[in-house]
């Protein structure tokens, strides 16, 4: 594994580091509910998701008010 990161100019990332960008980049969508995300990746309850991945990235937000707008039909 370490050979095609190095090849694809990506440092190394422990697989714990991948999971967690998988299920930090899920929430940021803002469209993906916490349920699915906790199926995909195993849990039991949301409260795993809510306690390691759930913080805040603010620029890997989606547009919030944009989609807000569109929900409400403006």
């Amino acid at each position: 594994m370490v050979n095609h990161l190095k090849e694809a100019g990506v440092r190394y990332r422990s697989i714990g580091n991948t999971r967690h960008t998988y299920a930090s980049q899920l929430l940021s969508t803002g469209s993906i509910s916490k349920e699915w995300i906790t199926k995909q990746m195993g849990h039991t309850s949301t409260k795993m998701i809510d306690q390691h991945y759930a913080k805040w990235i603010s620029e890997d937000a989606p547009p919030m008010a944009k989609m807000a707008n569109k929900a409400l039909g403006f």
